[in-house]
C-alpha cells in the first residue's frame, strides 16, 4: 500500500527501501545474538520511520481489501505485511 503513495510522497521510497534492507538483515543474522538484536532494532526503527511518514501522507482512499480498518490500523497492517 505504501508504494501507491510514493509519487505523492517520494520520501516513502527510501523509507520502504530502508525497511526492506532491515528485514533482509534480520533474516540473515544468525551468527550471534548481538547481531540479531541489532538487526531487530534497525528493523523496528525503519518500521517506525515509515509509519511516521505514512501518518503525514494524505491517503486518498480506503484500502479496498480492508475497508473496516482505520487509517492507523491500515498503516500498521501495511508495515507488518512488508516485514513478513
Amino acid at each position: 500500500m505504501a508504494e501507491r503513495y510514493t509519487s505523492q510522497n517520494p520520501e516513502l521510497t527510501s523509507l520502504i527501501g530502508d525497511l526492506e534492507y532491515a528485514i533482509s538483515l534480520t533474516q540473515n543474522s544468525y551468527s550471534d545474538f548481538s547481531d540479531e538484536a541489532q538487526a531487530n532494532q534497525l528493523m523496528g526503527d525503519a518500521a517506525q520511520n515509515l509509519y511516521e511518514e505514512l501518518k503525514q501522507t494524505e491517503l486518498s482512499e480506503s484500502d479496498e481489501k480492508y475497508p473496516d480498518l482505520s487509517r492507523d490500523e491500515l498503516i500498521k497492517h501495511t508495515i507488518l505485511a512488508i516485514c513478513l
